[in-house]
């Protein structure tokens, strides 16, 4: 009997994730991993409600470090993670990068004067 190897390589997830939030914008940083097999694209994808992982943007390329999402509603705490694939699956998710979309502070101490005509 014959024995048949079948090789493959997976790819290794991402590491290095970070988050920088500005009024609505999130951008998201990654580091892709310099060891293992290739990725051939990258995926995004964010957390609201801290189970359900969904993707979010369009499916970047492997040379992605960075992703700009702009998270609605105001208010809420967002999750996102990266996901690296090649043509023998998914790589596991990287580690998750959390903050809260907060609105503009706004202006203190502000005045409105009445006046009559």
């Amino acid at each position: 009997m014959k024995k048949l190897l079948i090789g493959f390589c997976l790819v290794l997830a991402s590491v290095g994730i970070a988050l920088a939030i500005t009024t609505v914008t999130a951008t998201v940083t990654w580091t892709n991993p310099t060891t293992g097999a290739a990725a051939t694209s990258i995926r995004v994808e964010r957390n609201t409600n801290g189970l359900a992982f969904a993707q979010v943007g369009a499916t970047l390329a492997a040379t992605a470090t960075s992703f700009t999402d702009t998270p609605q509603p105001i208010g809420s705490t967002y999750c996102y993670r990266i996901i690296e694939a090649n043509a023998f699956g998914d790589a596991p998710p990287s580690n998750q990068a959390c903050v809260a979309a907060l609105a503009p502070a706004g202006a203190t101490n502000a005045t409105v004067t009445y006046t009559t005509q």
